[in-house]
């Protein structure tokens, strides 16, 4: 695995993106016990995204893949990291299940997550099977988290996914 230092200042930005969304969910589940385990579950990907960024990174460098980064917006990315900075201290107040849903909501739809695949142009089959697995797991986060509004509306938990 590369270290971040090694790692194109997007890639590393990324990876900082996702453990800070991760840590807010972390937040959520100790604030909001009765519904702990949704959080984490959610937590935890995050961090199996962070680490699947940092697989992909080293996989650009090992590949010789076109790694862009003019294609990416980093200032854009820098704001949304540090919006998401704000929304961790602001995490450290929520009460409500509500409240959680609608801060993750926010960051599950973030421009960050629906730009992913503009950042590289490159042909390995490895490298798109990564950005389409985190594709895939923002597409999932936001299917759990209609599910969790669900329950929320009718008072009814929600089967495991």
């Amino acid at each position: 695995m590369a270290q971040a230092s090694q790692i194109p200042n997007v890639l590393a930005l990324m990876i900082q993106h996702e453990e800070t969304v991760g840590e807010i969910y972390r937040i959520f589940a100790r604030r909001i016990p009765a519904d702990q385990e949704f959080w984490l579950d959610i937590a935890r990907d995050e961090k199996v995204h962070a680490d699947w960024i940092r697989d992909f990174a080293a996989q650009v460098q090992q590949s010789g893949a076109t790694f862009n980064e003019a294609r990416f917006n980093l200032h854009a990315l820098q704001t949304s990291l540090d919006y998401l900075k704000v929304l961790q201290a602001h995490a450290q107040v929520i009460t409500t299940p509500a409240h959680a849903l609608a801060l993750a909501w926010q960051i599950e739809n973030s421009l960050m997550e629906k730009e992913l695949f503009r950042i590289v142009n490159s042909d390995a089959e490895a490298l798109k099977t990564v950005l389409q697995r985190l594709a895939d797991g923002t597409t999932a986060h936001i299917r759990k988290l209609e599910d969790y509004k669900k329950q929320q509306q009718t008072g009814a938990k929600q089967p495991d996914a």
